[in-house]
Protein backbone atom coordinates (compact mmCIF):
# COMPACT_ATOMS: atom_id res chain seq x y z
CA UNK A 1 0.00 0.00 0.00
CA UNK A 2 1.11 3.26 -0.99
CA UNK A 3 2.06 6.05 1.84
CA UNK A 4 -0.21 8.28 1.04
CA UNK A 5 -3.20 5.93 1.15
CA UNK A 6 -2.37 4.38 4.42
CA UNK A 7 -2.23 7.92 5.90
CA UNK A 8 -5.55 8.95 5.12
CA UNK A 9 -7.74 5.64 4.85
CA UNK A 10 -6.35 4.95 8.47
CA UNK A 11 -6.98 8.95 10.25
CA UNK A 12 -9.56 8.24 12.59
CA UNK A 13 -12.26 10.30 14.34
CA UNK A 14 -12.85 11.49 17.82
CA UNK A 15 -14.00 9.28 20.53
CA UNK A 16 -17.92 9.16 21.03
CA UNK A 17 -17.17 9.66 24.52
CA UNK A 18 -15.27 13.24 24.12
CA UNK A 19 -18.46 14.35 22.62
CA UNK A 20 -20.87 13.54 24.95
CA UNK A 21 -18.47 15.28 27.42
CA UNK A 22 -18.15 18.26 24.59
CA UNK A 23 -21.72 18.44 25.12
CA UNK A 24 -22.22 18.71 28.88
CA UNK A 25 -21.58 22.21 30.61
CA UNK A 26 -18.64 21.60 32.62
CA UNK A 27 -17.74 24.52 33.53
CA UNK A 28 -20.64 26.96 33.87
CA UNK A 29 -19.54 30.48 34.35
CA UNK A 30 -21.33 33.56 35.68
CA UNK A 31 -22.56 36.82 34.30
CA UNK A 32 -21.73 38.59 37.55
CA UNK A 33 -18.96 38.34 40.17
CA UNK A 34 -19.11 38.67 43.96
CA UNK A 35 -15.89 39.19 46.06
CA UNK A 36 -16.56 35.96 48.26
CA UNK A 37 -14.38 33.48 47.16
CA UNK A 38 -16.27 31.23 44.23
CA UNK A 39 -15.26 28.47 42.39
CA UNK A 40 -15.06 29.86 38.62
CA UNK A 41 -14.67 27.38 35.60
CA UNK A 42 -13.26 28.86 32.45
CA UNK A 43 -10.69 28.54 29.97
CA UNK A 44 -7.81 31.09 29.81
CA UNK A 45 -5.50 32.92 26.98
CA UNK A 46 -2.39 34.70 26.25
CA UNK A 47 -1.29 36.95 28.38
CA UNK A 48 1.35 39.39 28.84
CA UNK A 49 2.94 40.84 32.14
CA UNK A 50 2.23 44.78 31.95
CA UNK A 51 4.96 47.16 31.33
CA UNK A 52 5.21 49.78 34.56
CA UNK A 53 4.95 53.04 34.50
CA UNK A 54 7.67 55.60 36.11
CA UNK A 55 8.34 55.19 39.91
CA UNK A 56 6.53 58.22 41.75
CA UNK A 57 5.34 58.14 45.53
CA UNK A 58 1.72 57.13 45.56
CA UNK A 59 -0.35 58.79 48.60
CA UNK A 60 -1.40 56.41 51.58
CA UNK A 61 -4.88 56.78 50.73
CA UNK A 62 -5.75 54.92 47.76
CA UNK A 63 -7.17 57.57 44.80
CA UNK A 64 -7.07 54.94 41.84
CA UNK A 65 -10.93 54.42 41.52
CA UNK A 66 -13.42 57.67 40.57
CA UNK A 67 -16.87 57.33 40.91
CA UNK A 68 -18.55 58.99 38.22
CA UNK A 69 -22.05 59.82 38.58
CA UNK A 70 -23.74 58.03 35.40
CA UNK A 71 -25.73 61.35 33.10
CA UNK A 72 -28.42 59.85 31.26
CA UNK A 73 -27.36 59.62 27.21
CA UNK A 74 -29.07 61.98 25.08
CA UNK A 75 -28.39 59.96 22.00
CA UNK A 76 -30.19 57.04 20.97
CA UNK A 77 -27.70 54.52 19.16
CA UNK A 78 -28.79 53.46 15.84
CA UNK A 79 -28.23 49.86 15.60
CA UNK A 80 -27.11 48.39 12.29
CA UNK A 81 -29.69 45.27 11.93
CA UNK A 82 -27.06 43.48 9.83
CA UNK A 83 -24.46 42.76 13.24
CA UNK A 84 -27.68 42.15 15.37
CA UNK A 85 -28.21 39.18 12.78
CA UNK A 86 -25.28 37.70 13.81
CA UNK A 87 -25.55 34.43 16.35
CA UNK A 88 -21.99 34.63 17.65
CA UNK A 89 -20.64 30.73 18.48
CA UNK A 90 -19.85 30.05 21.84
CA UNK A 91 -16.04 30.43 21.73
CA UNK A 92 -15.33 29.52 25.15
CA UNK A 93 -17.29 26.48 25.37
CA UNK A 94 -15.51 25.21 22.34
CA UNK A 95 -12.53 25.96 24.12
CA UNK A 96 -13.49 24.22 27.31
CA UNK A 97 -14.72 21.26 25.13
CA UNK A 98 -12.14 18.07 25.76
CA UNK A 99 -9.99 17.37 23.32
CA UNK A 100 -8.75 14.08 21.75
CA UNK A 101 -4.68 15.33 22.06
CA UNK A 102 -3.16 16.98 24.55
CA UNK A 103 0.75 17.62 24.66
CA UNK A 104 3.02 18.11 27.89
CA UNK A 105 6.47 19.63 26.60
CA UNK A 106 8.71 17.97 29.69
CA UNK A 107 11.49 20.80 29.49
CA UNK A 108 12.31 24.04 28.68
CA UNK A 109 14.10 22.25 25.34
CA UNK A 110 12.01 23.42 22.24
CA UNK A 111 12.66 19.65 20.62
CA UNK A 112 11.74 17.35 23.54
CA UNK A 113 11.07 15.53 25.34
CA UNK A 114 7.46 15.51 24.66
CA UNK A 115 4.16 13.57 25.16
CA UNK A 116 1.04 13.36 23.59
CA UNK A 117 -2.01 11.83 25.56
CA UNK A 118 -5.47 11.53 25.52
CA UNK A 119 -8.19 12.78 27.64
CA UNK A 120 -7.50 10.26 30.04
CA UNK A 121 -3.60 10.48 30.42
CA UNK A 122 -2.54 7.57 28.19
CA UNK A 123 0.10 7.86 25.98
CA UNK A 124 -0.27 8.20 22.32
CA UNK A 125 2.93 8.83 21.70
CA UNK A 126 6.44 9.93 22.84
CA UNK A 127 9.75 11.58 21.74
CA UNK A 128 12.56 12.08 23.58
CA UNK A 129 14.01 14.45 20.80
CA UNK A 130 11.99 15.80 18.36
CA UNK A 131 8.55 17.54 17.47
CA UNK A 132 5.19 16.67 17.70
CA UNK A 133 1.80 18.25 16.44
CA UNK A 134 -1.81 17.30 16.31
CA UNK A 135 -2.81 16.44 12.69
CA UNK A 136 -6.51 18.30 12.40
CA UNK A 137 -9.22 18.52 9.80
CA UNK A 138 -9.13 22.35 9.97
CA UNK A 139 -12.62 22.14 8.52
CA UNK A 140 -14.10 20.49 11.51
CA UNK A 141 -11.32 21.09 14.35
CA UNK A 142 -11.37 17.43 14.46
CA UNK A 143 -7.70 15.73 15.50
CA UNK A 144 -7.08 13.00 13.00
CA UNK A 145 -3.95 12.06 13.96
CA UNK A 146 -0.43 12.61 16.03
CA UNK A 147 2.99 13.69 14.00
CA UNK A 148 6.10 13.09 15.65
CA UNK A 149 9.04 14.37 13.81
CA UNK A 150 12.18 12.34 15.50
CA UNK A 151 15.29 14.85 15.40
CA UNK A 152 18.80 14.66 16.00
CA UNK A 153 20.45 16.56 19.38
CA UNK A 154 20.27 20.20 19.13
CA UNK A 155 18.49 20.02 15.16
CA UNK A 156 16.12 22.69 15.99
CA UNK A 157 15.23 23.39 12.55
CA UNK A 158 14.23 20.76 10.61
CA UNK A 159 16.37 18.67 7.60
CA UNK A 160 15.22 18.12 4.32
CA UNK A 161 12.22 15.84 4.38
CA UNK A 162 12.82 14.45 7.96
CA UNK A 163 11.06 11.46 8.81
CA UNK A 164 7.66 11.72 10.52
CA UNK A 165 6.05 9.04 11.97
CA UNK A 166 2.04 9.20 12.32
CA UNK A 167 0.07 7.74 15.31
CA UNK A 168 -3.54 6.83 15.16
CA UNK A 169 -5.29 8.47 18.31
CA UNK A 170 -5.40 4.71 20.12
CA UNK A 171 -1.15 4.86 19.88
CA UNK A 172 -0.73 2.86 16.74
CA UNK A 173 1.62 3.94 14.25
CA UNK A 174 -0.17 4.65 10.84
CA UNK A 175 2.97 5.03 8.82
CA UNK A 176 6.05 6.54 8.22
CA UNK A 177 6.27 9.59 6.22
CA UNK A 178 9.47 11.81 4.10
CA UNK A 179 8.08 15.31 4.86
CA UNK A 180 8.52 18.34 7.24
CA UNK A 181 5.20 19.03 7.58
CA UNK A 182 1.29 18.02 6.87
CA UNK A 183 -2.22 18.70 7.55
CA UNK A 184 -5.72 18.74 6.59
CA UNK A 185 -8.85 20.41 5.45
CA UNK A 186 -12.04 18.46 4.62
CA UNK A 187 -11.35 16.13 1.67
CA UNK A 188 -7.80 18.52 1.53
CA UNK A 189 -4.55 17.02 2.92
CA UNK A 190 -1.19 19.04 2.52
CA UNK A 191 1.80 18.06 2.51
CA UNK A 192 5.01 19.80 3.07
CA UNK A 193 8.46 18.87 1.53
CA UNK A 194 11.58 20.40 0.43
CA UNK A 195 10.85 20.00 -2.85
CA UNK A 196 7.49 21.87 -2.65
CA UNK A 197 4.04 21.11 -1.27
CA UNK A 198 1.91 18.03 -2.71
CA UNK A 199 -2.12 18.29 -2.20
CA UNK A 200 -3.69 14.68 -1.81
CA UNK A 201 -7.23 13.75 -1.57
CA UNK A 202 -7.88 12.00 1.55
CA UNK A 203 -11.10 10.27 0.19
CA UNK A 204 -9.10 8.02 -2.01
CA UNK A 205 -5.52 9.15 -1.20
CA UNK A 206 -4.77 10.33 -5.25
CA UNK A 207 -2.58 13.01 -5.46
CA UNK A 208 -4.26 16.45 -6.50
CA UNK A 209 -1.35 18.73 -7.24
CA UNK A 210 2.28 18.59 -6.88
CA UNK A 211 5.68 20.41 -6.36
CA UNK A 212 3.64 23.44 -5.70
CA UNK A 213 5.27 26.64 -4.06
CA UNK A 214 2.77 26.88 -0.96
CA UNK A 215 -0.73 25.58 0.19
CA UNK A 216 -2.75 28.20 2.43
CA UNK A 217 -5.77 27.35 4.41
CA UNK A 218 -7.91 30.55 5.28
CA UNK A 219 -10.59 29.69 7.33
CA UNK A 220 -12.69 26.28 7.89
CA UNK A 221 -14.00 25.88 4.32
CA UNK A 222 -10.86 27.61 2.41
CA UNK A 223 -7.38 26.74 0.81
CA UNK A 224 -5.75 28.44 -2.04
CA UNK A 225 -2.40 26.68 -3.32
CA UNK A 226 0.41 28.73 -5.66
CA UNK A 227 2.31 27.35 -8.10
CA UNK A 228 5.04 29.71 -7.67
CA UNK A 229 5.19 32.58 -5.15
CA UNK A 230 3.12 35.63 -5.89
CA UNK A 231 1.27 34.10 -9.05
CA UNK A 232 -2.24 33.49 -9.62
CA UNK A 233 -3.77 31.25 -7.12
CA UNK A 234 -6.36 28.29 -7.21
CA UNK A 235 -9.32 28.07 -4.78
CA UNK A 236 -10.42 24.85 -3.21
CA UNK A 237 -13.19 24.87 -0.93
CA UNK A 238 -13.44 22.23 1.55
CA UNK A 239 -14.67 19.26 -0.43
CA UNK A 240 -11.56 19.56 -2.66
CA UNK A 241 -13.92 20.94 -5.54
CA UNK A 242 -11.88 23.44 -7.44
CA UNK A 243 -14.13 26.86 -6.78
CA UNK A 244 -11.64 29.23 -8.97
CA UNK A 245 -8.74 29.09 -10.78
CA UNK A 246 -6.41 31.64 -12.19
CA UNK A 247 -6.96 34.14 -9.63
CA UNK A 248 -4.91 37.11 -8.78
CA UNK A 249 -4.91 37.94 -5.10
CA UNK A 250 -5.35 41.82 -3.86
CA UNK A 251 -1.46 40.87 -1.93
CA UNK A 252 0.65 37.92 -1.54
CA UNK A 253 -1.36 36.10 1.41
CA UNK A 254 -4.03 38.65 1.85
CA UNK A 255 -6.61 36.54 3.44
CA UNK A 256 -10.30 37.30 5.81
CA UNK A 257 -11.99 35.33 8.27
CA UNK A 258 -15.41 35.98 9.78
CA UNK A 259 -17.84 33.44 11.41
CA UNK A 260 -14.94 30.82 10.30
CA UNK A 261 -15.57 31.05 6.67
CA UNK A 262 -12.77 32.34 5.03
CA UNK A 263 -12.66 35.10 2.24
CA UNK A 264 -9.78 36.56 -0.61
CA UNK A 265 -9.00 39.63 -1.76
CA UNK A 266 -9.07 39.06 -5.37
CA UNK A 267 -7.85 41.29 -8.57
CA UNK A 268 -10.38 41.84 -11.27
CA UNK A 269 -8.29 44.28 -13.14
CA UNK A 270 -7.25 47.03 -11.56
CA UNK A 271 -10.79 46.48 -9.07
CA UNK A 272 -10.91 44.12 -6.18
CA UNK A 273 -13.46 42.15 -4.51
CA UNK A 274 -14.07 39.80 -2.17
CA UNK A 275 -14.09 36.02 -3.13
CA UNK A 276 -15.92 32.78 -0.92
CA UNK A 277 -14.79 29.29 -0.66
CA UNK A 278 -17.25 28.86 -3.24
CA UNK A 279 -15.55 30.92 -6.03
CA UNK A 280 -18.57 33.70 -5.38
CA UNK A 281 -18.40 37.23 -5.03
CA UNK A 282 -19.18 38.35 -2.02
CA UNK A 283 -18.38 41.89 -3.09
CA UNK A 284 -18.44 42.67 -6.37
CA UNK A 285 -15.24 43.90 -7.37
CA UNK A 286 -14.39 47.97 -6.74
CA UNK A 287 -11.65 49.88 -7.21
CA UNK A 288 -10.72 50.02 -3.75
CA UNK A 289 -8.61 48.07 -0.86
CA UNK A 290 -9.87 45.66 1.29
CA UNK A 291 -7.78 45.58 4.74
CA UNK A 292 -10.11 43.57 7.13
CA UNK A 293 -13.52 41.81 8.47
CA UNK A 294 -15.36 43.20 11.35
CA UNK A 295 -18.41 41.59 12.55
CA UNK A 296 -19.99 41.06 8.95
CA UNK A 297 -18.66 43.77 7.68
CA UNK A 298 -15.74 44.23 5.17
CA UNK A 299 -13.53 47.07 5.83
CA UNK A 300 -12.40 48.81 2.39
CA UNK A 301 -10.41 52.56 1.39
CA UNK A 302 -10.21 54.00 -1.40
CA UNK A 303 -8.66 57.41 -2.27
CA UNK A 304 -10.79 59.52 -0.63
CA UNK A 305 -13.38 57.36 2.10
CA UNK A 306 -13.30 54.51 4.02
CA UNK A 307 -16.34 52.24 3.98
CA UNK A 308 -18.10 49.29 6.15
CA UNK A 309 -19.78 47.19 3.66
CA UNK A 310 -21.89 44.22 4.48
CA UNK A 311 -20.73 40.53 3.76
CA UNK A 312 -24.77 39.91 3.47
CA UNK A 313 -25.69 42.37 0.65
CA UNK A 314 -22.74 44.03 -0.51
CA UNK A 315 -23.74 47.19 -0.15
CA UNK A 316 -22.05 49.94 1.91
CA UNK A 317 -23.41 50.08 5.58
CA UNK A 318 -20.93 53.19 6.45
CA UNK A 319 -19.56 55.52 5.01
CA UNK A 320 -15.81 57.67 6.62
CA UNK A 321 -13.44 60.37 5.75
CA UNK A 322 -11.65 58.35 8.88
CA UNK A 323 -9.87 55.26 9.21
CA UNK A 324 -12.41 52.59 10.35
CA UNK A 325 -11.02 50.37 12.93
CA UNK A 326 -14.16 47.94 13.69
CA UNK A 327 -17.77 47.61 13.67
CA UNK A 328 -20.15 46.62 16.39
CA UNK A 329 -24.00 46.29 16.67
CA UNK A 330 -24.20 49.48 18.44
CA UNK A 331 -21.45 51.65 16.29
CA UNK A 332 -18.42 51.69 14.90
CA UNK A 333 -14.60 52.85 16.03
CA UNK A 334 -12.82 55.09 13.80
CA UNK A 335 -9.83 56.19 14.21
CA UNK A 336 -8.96 60.33 12.90
CA UNK A 337 -4.92 60.29 12.59
CA UNK A 338 -3.88 59.01 9.29
CA UNK A 339 -0.81 58.43 11.05
CA UNK A 340 -1.80 56.81 13.29
CA UNK A 341 -4.40 54.35 11.33
CA UNK A 342 -2.18 51.12 9.91
CA UNK A 343 -5.29 49.27 8.13
CA UNK A 344 -7.44 48.55 10.79
CA UNK A 345 -4.73 48.98 13.42
CA UNK A 346 -4.12 51.99 15.49
CA UNK A 347 -0.07 52.96 16.26
CA UNK A 348 -0.98 55.25 19.51
CA UNK A 349 1.05 58.21 19.22
CA UNK A 350 0.42 61.95 19.97
CA UNK A 351 -1.71 62.81 17.58
CA UNK A 352 -4.15 59.46 17.85
CA UNK A 353 -7.72 60.37 18.12
CA UNK A 354 -10.75 57.71 18.45
CA UNK A 355 -14.11 57.73 18.14
CA UNK A 356 -16.77 55.75 18.42
CA UNK A 357 -19.65 56.47 16.34
CA UNK A 358 -23.29 55.33 15.77
CA UNK A 359 -24.34 54.10 12.71
CA UNK A 360 -26.35 57.21 11.89
CA UNK A 361 -22.92 58.90 12.62
CA UNK A 362 -23.68 60.42 16.06
CA UNK A 363 -20.83 60.62 17.68
CA UNK A 364 -20.68 59.08 20.95
CA UNK A 365 -17.40 58.90 22.70
CA UNK A 366 -13.64 59.64 21.55
CA UNK A 367 -10.25 59.79 23.17
CA UNK A 368 -6.78 59.53 22.65
CA UNK A 369 -6.75 56.19 22.73
CA UNK A 370 -9.88 53.39 22.42
CA UNK A 371 -10.08 50.12 23.22
CA UNK A 372 -13.97 48.63 22.54
CA UNK A 373 -14.48 45.57 25.39
CA UNK A 374 -16.89 42.61 23.89
CA UNK A 375 -16.82 39.77 26.03
CA UNK A 376 -18.16 37.06 23.71
CA UNK A 377 -16.27 38.60 20.53
CA UNK A 378 -20.37 38.64 19.22
CA UNK A 379 -20.51 41.94 17.39
CA UNK A 380 -21.98 43.87 20.76
CA UNK A 381 -19.59 46.08 22.56
CA UNK A 382 -20.23 46.00 26.10
CA UNK A 383 -18.08 49.22 27.05
CA UNK A 384 -15.21 51.32 25.75
CA UNK A 385 -12.24 52.13 27.63
CA UNK A 386 -10.76 55.95 26.80
CA UNK A 387 -7.03 56.49 27.50
CA UNK A 388 -4.43 58.75 28.25
CA UNK A 389 -1.54 56.92 29.44
CA UNK A 390 -2.34 57.99 33.06
CA UNK A 391 -6.46 58.00 33.26
CA UNK A 392 -8.42 55.04 31.91
CA UNK A 393 -12.26 56.26 31.31
CA UNK A 394 -14.69 53.29 30.74
CA UNK A 395 -17.72 54.20 29.29
CA UNK A 396 -21.11 52.29 28.09
CA UNK A 397 -21.70 52.24 24.37
CA UNK A 398 -24.32 54.68 24.80
CA UNK A 399 -21.44 57.29 25.43
CA UNK A 400 -22.54 57.15 29.21
CA UNK A 401 -19.31 57.94 31.90
CA UNK A 402 -19.46 55.13 33.85
CA UNK A 403 -16.34 55.14 35.90
CA UNK A 404 -12.92 56.77 35.74
CA UNK A 405 -9.15 55.18 37.30
CA UNK A 406 -6.30 56.45 37.75
CA UNK A 407 -3.29 54.73 36.65
CA UNK A 408 -0.45 56.92 36.44
CA UNK A 409 1.36 54.91 39.01
CA UNK A 410 1.44 51.84 37.37
CA UNK A 411 -1.01 50.53 34.77
CA UNK A 412 -4.49 48.42 34.33
CA UNK A 413 -5.27 45.37 33.02
CA UNK A 414 -8.83 44.60 32.06
CA UNK A 415 -10.31 41.19 32.97
CA UNK A 416 -13.80 41.41 31.60
CA UNK A 417 -16.52 44.06 31.14
CA UNK A 418 -16.98 44.02 34.31
CA UNK A 419 -13.63 43.76 36.26
CA UNK A 420 -10.22 45.46 35.95
CA UNK A 421 -7.10 44.61 37.39
CA UNK A 422 -4.97 47.64 39.30
CA UNK A 423 -1.13 47.81 39.94
CA UNK A 424 0.09 50.91 41.08
CA UNK A 425 3.38 51.80 42.27
CA UNK A 426 3.88 53.55 45.82
CA UNK A 427 6.93 54.15 48.81
CA UNK A 428 6.39 52.21 51.47
CA UNK A 429 7.21 53.40 54.83
CA UNK A 430 10.92 52.22 54.99
CA UNK A 431 11.07 53.78 51.64
CA UNK A 432 11.02 50.81 49.33
CA UNK A 433 8.88 50.71 46.60
CA UNK A 434 6.01 48.14 46.41
CA UNK A 435 3.26 47.24 43.63
CA UNK A 436 0.03 47.85 45.18
CA UNK A 437 -2.21 44.76 43.18
CA UNK A 438 -6.09 45.34 43.13
CA UNK A 439 -9.20 44.09 41.13
CA UNK A 440 -11.74 46.87 40.51
CA UNK A 441 -15.54 46.01 40.17
CA UNK A 442 -16.72 48.71 37.24
CA UNK A 443 -20.15 49.13 37.84
CA UNK A 444 -19.78 49.94 41.51
CA UNK A 445 -16.58 50.56 42.06
CA UNK A 446 -16.02 48.17 45.24
CA UNK A 447 -12.11 46.63 45.24
CA UNK A 448 -10.51 43.34 46.22
CA UNK A 449 -6.70 43.09 47.77
CA UNK A 450 -7.20 39.68 49.82
CA UNK A 451 -5.13 37.87 47.36
CA UNK A 452 -3.26 34.17 49.45
CA UNK A 453 0.43 35.90 48.18
CA UNK A 454 1.84 39.32 47.26
CA UNK A 455 1.55 39.66 43.89
CA UNK A 456 3.50 42.46 42.07
CA UNK A 457 1.63 42.35 38.45
CA UNK A 458 -1.11 40.99 36.54
CA UNK A 459 -2.57 39.92 33.29
CA UNK A 460 -6.08 39.54 32.00
CA UNK A 461 -6.50 36.36 29.74
CA UNK A 462 -8.01 36.66 26.16
CA UNK A 463 -8.70 33.75 24.06
CA UNK A 464 -8.45 34.72 20.37
CA UNK A 465 -11.55 33.61 19.20
CA UNK A 466 -10.92 33.10 15.02
CA UNK A 467 -7.70 33.59 12.67
CA UNK A 468 -8.66 37.22 12.35
CA UNK A 469 -6.91 38.13 15.67
CA UNK A 470 -9.41 39.49 17.50
CA UNK A 471 -10.40 37.81 20.99
CA UNK A 472 -13.37 37.41 23.89
CA UNK A 473 -13.01 37.18 27.60
CA UNK A 474 -12.12 34.50 30.27
CA UNK A 475 -12.82 35.78 33.02
CA UNK A 476 -9.62 34.80 34.24
CA UNK A 477 -5.92 36.45 34.95
CA UNK A 478 -2.33 35.59 35.75
CA UNK A 479 -0.70 36.59 38.46
CA UNK A 480 3.14 36.53 39.57
CA UNK A 481 4.94 36.94 42.84
CA UNK A 482 8.76 36.53 44.00
CA UNK A 483 9.42 33.97 46.49
CA UNK A 484 12.28 34.29 49.57
CA UNK A 485 14.71 33.33 47.05
CA UNK A 486 13.77 35.75 44.38
CA UNK A 487 12.41 33.65 41.82
CA UNK A 488 8.85 34.57 39.91
CA UNK A 489 6.10 32.37 40.25
CA UNK A 490 3.12 32.16 38.37
CA UNK A 491 -0.81 31.87 39.54
CA UNK A 492 -4.04 31.42 37.86
CA UNK A 493 -6.72 33.43 39.19
CA UNK A 494 -10.91 33.87 38.59
CA UNK A 495 -12.59 36.96 38.09
CA UNK A 496 -13.14 37.07 42.09
CA UNK A 497 -9.78 36.91 43.07
CA UNK A 498 -9.45 33.30 44.01
CA UNK A 499 -6.79 30.74 42.79
CA UNK A 500 -7.49 27.74 40.65
CA UNK A 501 -3.85 27.08 39.75
CA UNK A 502 -0.33 27.86 40.84
CA UNK A 503 2.91 27.91 39.89
CA UNK A 504 2.20 27.50 36.09
CA UNK A 505 5.11 26.80 33.74
CA UNK A 506 4.55 30.40 31.63
CA UNK A 507 1.75 32.57 30.47
CA UNK A 508 1.58 30.24 27.33
CA UNK A 509 1.08 27.21 28.49
CA UNK A 510 -3.08 26.20 28.26
CA UNK A 511 -4.14 24.13 25.99
CA UNK A 512 -8.13 23.35 24.71
CA UNK A 513 -9.96 21.26 27.16
CA UNK A 514 -9.06 23.90 29.97
CA UNK A 515 -5.86 22.02 30.36
CA UNK A 516 -2.73 23.58 31.55
CA UNK A 517 1.07 23.04 32.44
CA UNK A 518 1.97 23.22 36.21
CA UNK A 519 5.18 23.24 37.74
CA UNK A 520 4.98 20.08 40.05
CA UNK A 521 8.12 18.87 41.86
CA UNK A 522 10.24 20.45 38.73
CA UNK A 523 8.35 18.34 36.18
CA UNK A 524 5.29 20.32 33.48
CA UNK A 525 2.59 18.70 34.58
CA UNK A 526 -0.60 18.83 32.79
CA UNK A 527 -3.43 19.74 35.12
CA UNK A 528 -7.06 20.64 33.93
CA UNK A 529 -8.68 23.78 35.07
CA UNK A 530 -10.16 22.42 37.76
CA UNK A 531 -6.79 20.90 39.82
CA UNK A 532 -7.12 17.39 38.11
CA UNK A 533 -3.62 16.12 37.06
CA UNK A 534 -3.84 14.60 33.88
CA UNK A 535 -0.11 13.39 32.82
CA UNK A 536 2.08 12.64 34.07
CA UNK A 537 0.48 11.18 37.15
CA UNK A 538 3.22 10.79 40.32
CA UNK A 539 3.48 6.83 41.32
CA UNK A 540 2.74 6.71 45.42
Amino acid sequence: MKWNEAIFSALTGVRDDLVEKSNAPAYPRSRRWRWAPVAACCALVLGTALALGTLRPLETENTAVTSVPAPVSETDPVPHPAVETWESPDYLAEFLAPQAVYFDYLSDDLIGPMAAVDDDGNVIAYTDCGAMWSVVDRSTGEPLAVAVDERAENQTVPEADNRITLYSLQGEVIQEVEAFYLSCLGDLAVVSRTGGTDLYRRSDGSLVAEGLAGAYFVGDDLLYTETEYGGPVTVYDSTGTVAAENVELQINYNNHVWQGHGYLSVMDGKQRGLLDSSGQWVLEPRPWYIYAISHGYALCRDETSFYAVSLTDGEVAFESPYGICAAYSQGLLLELDPASFDYGWVMPGDDAHAQFVAWDGTVLAEGQRMQVIDDEYDGTAELLEISDGNFSHFYRPDGTLLREIDHSMGSISVISSETVLCMNNYEAEDGSWKMDVFLVELETGEEFRDFDRDYSYGSGLWLAADDSGSSYTTRLFYAAYQDEAGYYHTDLLDESGQVLLTDLVDQYSQQKGGVFAVNQGGLPTLVRLDGTVLYPVKEE
